[in-house]
């Protein structure tokens, strides 16, 4: 299970620090079971970080953490349109102890029966492979920081508010959650009102109008354009294609990974026992997620503004229709101007290796991290809401200063998304 990388991962040539990855069921750990959860956990060396753990879930549903790990907040990245992997300047684990779980099962490299059939299914496998990652690494009584996007809006705050109903912190101490671009609420018209007309679609008219404008339109990332950028991931990159990488046998055996072809995101019907309309859980924004609110006071909602698929406003409608601390929605108005401050890495150029070995274009992070005033935040009942301007679904991806800055105050490094500073780690 541990990975002795120091000498550098498959075509990263650098060390990227001590790390675990394995799968472990999702019963108890005497019990024989088919199903597994497969994960990689980052251990930080930031002596802050004693007593705390953040929990990463990639949404979908179906899609693989790695992409997380890959393009997002892992050690080393690989981004759509580069040559080979690099250090990542703004890893997680930088800051804390940091997990990427494949969920559930069916998702990545979680291999087993496909038996999920609704949120409270995904609970009860997360919360068993929890106790048992607990205790072969002897975590107990960490913080725990559950974070995510997308459709981790769903799964975020489900198991959240189901590890708080356990009371016992000895495994389920959970402080706060991190969810970004998330959905929150119906995915489909209420089934009162009558199925529209294939004019009345604004949102796919909008679209099909934009491709012809521009063939590479991105609804994940709206100021994307052609040519389509190769990915190793075939995702969120429009460019599609094989996941190489991944599929490597080197590197299905050095992360412990089950032999099997490897993609990035599943087809739904395989995630949800084979259910074409998917995962009928209530929206978390009707029950879990103010639960959660309420119980930790410590929930963060991010926003990329370049987000074609969730857009901002429709988040910010939904938690004006949700009751949290005895009251509904936000009771004043957000910022009229930008307030959410990201600082500058001033070690990105030792980090990425640019002073000994200058390469003829900036890496991703120049082009797209940004600095200084990136948006809007705004905190209210134990609940903050904040805008990325750069950022689009992916916020980790496109604006990792940003996400990073996110996660600061999650886990209580600083005391505002308003607060002008540098970092809090080098």
């Amino acid at each position: 299970m541990h990975l002795r990388l120091s000498e550098g991962f498959v075509l990263a040539k650098f060390n990227i620090g001590e790390s675990y990855a394995g799968s472990l069921p999702i019963g108890p750990s005497t019990a024989a079971s088919a199903n597994n959860l497969w994960f990689w956990f980052f251990p930080s060396t930031n002596p802050v970080a004693k007593k705390e753990i953040v929990i990463w879930l990639s949404g979908g549903p179906g899609c693989s953490s790695l992409s997380g790990v890959f393009q997002e907040s892992g050690p080393f990245i690989w981004q759509p349109g580069t040559y080979k992997p690099i250090p990542n300047p703004y890893s997680w684990n930088k800051l804390t102890n940091v997990i990427y779980v494949d969920q559930p099962v069916g998702t990545g490299f979680s291999k087993g029966n496909i038996t999920v059939r609704d949120e409270t299914d995904v609970v009860n496998h997360f919360m068993g492979f929890w106790k048992n990652f607990v205790d072969t690494f002897s975590i107990q009584g960490y913080k725990i920081y559950l974070t995510g996007e997308s459709y981790a809006g769903q799964y975020v705050p489900y198991i959240s508010s189901a590890m708080l109903d356990t009371g016992n912190k000895t495994y389920f101490n959970v402080s706060g959650i991190y969810i970004s671009d998330p959905i929150l609420n119906y995915l489909e018209t209420s089934r009162e009102v009558p199925p529209k007309l294939p004019g009345c679609d604004l949102w796919g008219q909008v679209i099909v109008a934009t491709y012809y404008a521009n063939p590479c339109f991105n609804v994940s990332h709206l100021t994307d354009y052609c040519p389509y950028l190769w990915s190793e991931l075939g995702y969120p990159s429009l460019g599609g294609g094989p996941n190489n990488y991944f599929d490597r046998p080197d590197v299905q055996k050095t992360i412990h990974a089950p032999r099997s072809n490897f993609w990035v995101c599943e087809y739904e019907p395989n995630i949800f026992e084979g259910r074409l309309d998917g995962d009928k859980s209530l929206p978390s924004a009707l029950g879990p997620l103010p639960s959660v609110i309420d119980r930790t006071q410590n929930v963060i909602i991010a926003h990329g503004l370049l987000d074609f698929t969730i857009f901002a406003d429709g988040t910010l409608i939904t938690i004006q229709n949700m009751t949290w601390g005895g009251l509904q929605g936000f009771r004043t108005s957000l910022s009229p101007t930008l307030n959410f401050y990201v600082p500058t890495n001033p070690n990105i150029n030792t980090i990425l290796g640019l002073i000994a070995n200058p390469m003829p274009y900036p890496p991703p992070q120049y082009n797209t991290a940004g600095q200084g005033r990136q948006g809007v935040t705004h905190t209210e009942r134990g609940l903050t809401f904040v805008t990325v301007n750069l950022a689009g679904h992916f916020i980790a991806q496109y604006t990792p200063g940003a996400a990073y800055r996110h996660l600061e105050f999650l886990s209580g490094r600083i005391s505002s998304l308003e607060e002008v500073g540098p970092y809090t780690t080098g």
